[in-house]
C-alpha cells in the first residue's frame, strides 16, 4: 500500500501586493490543482480561487 501525504504553500513574490495563487489537494484521489492567479490581470485572485473551489466542490459532491 502506498501512502501519500501532500502539503502546499504559495508565495506572492516580490512584485505583488497580494497572493493570487490557489491550491487544491486531495490525497485520497491523487488530485492536486495549482491555479496561478496571472499577476497583473484583472481579478486574477478571483479566477484562481474560483478554479480550486469549483474543483473542490465537484469532488466533494462526487465522493458522497
Amino acid at each position: 500500500m502506498i501512502v501519500i501525504e501532500s502539503a502546499g504553500i504559495t508565495d506572492r513574490g516580490k512584485k505583488r501586493q497580494g497572493n493570487e495563487d490557489a491550491l487544491f489537494l486531495e490525497d485520497t484521489l491523487g488530485l492536486y490543482v495549482v491555479a496561478d492567479g496571472m499577476g497583473g490581470h484583472l481579478a486574477g485572485e478571483v479566477a484562481s480561487r474560483l478554479v480550486v473551489e469549483t474543483v473542490g466542490d465537484y469532488i466533494k459532491s462526487y465522493k458522497k
